[in-house]
Formats: C-alpha cells, sequence, structure tokens
C-alpha cells in the first residue's frame, strides 16, 4: 500500500467519524437552543440557530467530501517534489508522515465542532447569565483551548514531514 492509499483510507475513516459525530451533536445543540427559547419567550434565537445550521452544512459537507474524495485530499495533504510524486524516501517515512498526517485530521475532527459548542456557549452565557463570570471564564478557556488544539492539528496536518525533522534534530 503505498502512502497516498494509506492516508485516503485514514482521510476517509475520519470523514465518517466526523459525519456520525456531527449528525449525534445535532439534537443536542436543536434542544439547546431551543431551551434558551423557553427562557425567554420574546427571544429572537434566528441568528444562532442560522448559524448553527451554516456552520452544520459546512461541516457536513467537508466531512462527505472527505468520505467520497480521499485519495484528491491525500494528494493534497502530503508535500510534493518538482516532479510530482511525495516527499518519502522509505516504507518508515511513509508510516510516520501517514500517522501524523492522520493525527492532524482526527484532532481537527472534534476540535472544529468543540469550537462551535464554545461560540455558541459563549454568546448564550453572554446572553442569558452576563452576571456569572466564572462560567464565561470557563468558557473563554476552553475556546482559548480549543484553538490551540485547532492549530495543533493543522500544523500534523499540513507539516507531517517538517515534524519528523524536528523529532530527529530533537533527538540527536
Amino acid at each position: 500500500m503505498q502512502s497516498i492509499e494509506s492516508l485516503a483510507l485514514g482521510v476517509r475513516l475520519l470523514g465518517i467519524f466526523l459525519f456520525v459525530t456531527l449528525l449525534r451533536d445535532m439534537p443536542l445543540t436543536i434542544e439547546t437552543i431551543s431551551q434558551y427559547k423557553s427562557f425567554d419567550p420574546s427571544l429572537n434565537t434566528s441568528f444562532t440557530m442560522n448559524f448553527y445550521t451554516a456552520v452544520s452544512v459546512i461541516s457536513i459537507a467537508f466531512s462527505l467530501a472527505m468520505i467520497k474524495f480521499p485519495v484528491f485530499i491525500s494528494k493534497k495533504l502530503i508535500a510534493k517534489t518538482i516532479t510530482k510524486s511525495p516527499i518519502i524516501s522509505s516504507d518508515l517515512d511513509i508510516a510516520k508522515v501517514t500517522g501524523i498526517t492522520l493525527l492532524g485530521i482526527y484532532i481537527l475532527s472534534w476540535a472544529i465542532p468543540d469550537l462551535v459548542n464554545n461560540l455558541i456557549g459563549l454568546s448564550q452565557a453572554k446572553e442569558y447569565a452576563p452576571h456569572d463570570k466564572a462560567n464565561i471564564a470557563y468558557i473563554w478557556n476552553s475556546l482559548i483551548t480549543t484553538v490551540v488544539e485547532i492549530g495543533i492539528g493543522l500544523y500534523c496536518m499540513f507539516s507531517a514531514s517538517g515534524l519528523i525533522k524536528l523529532v530527529k534534530m530533537a533527538r540527536k
């Protein structure tokens, strides 16, 4: 199995994982937003619902693209030389690059939905409980942690070979 094929298998599996996670979390989020509406019947939750719907549709489209076109995505994720072949010198390097890239995609598959959840929670907490400073501070901490996780996931996904070089330098 070549590096593209093994990475494509992982991309497809993570696309399925992301799709199932999104489908699992949608009813919970919709129920949470409707509970806020029950606290204040005059409240207009259309912005929150529209935001959540847009992010959900984009995320589902991305997960379906990961399921339908894993080879195309894999080719975009692995660095190319001038000859258009992946920069990989041995089977061990294939496994390292593939593993780190899949780790980055895995991190993003749960960090991105977590980011949406934190943003919705922050907006709802500021609107319904602005006096609860501890809860708002907790959500801000969660939001910052999620942004750092997304950064780590993006770095692993797009710089797998660079991360391998960094680890080799640290071992010397």
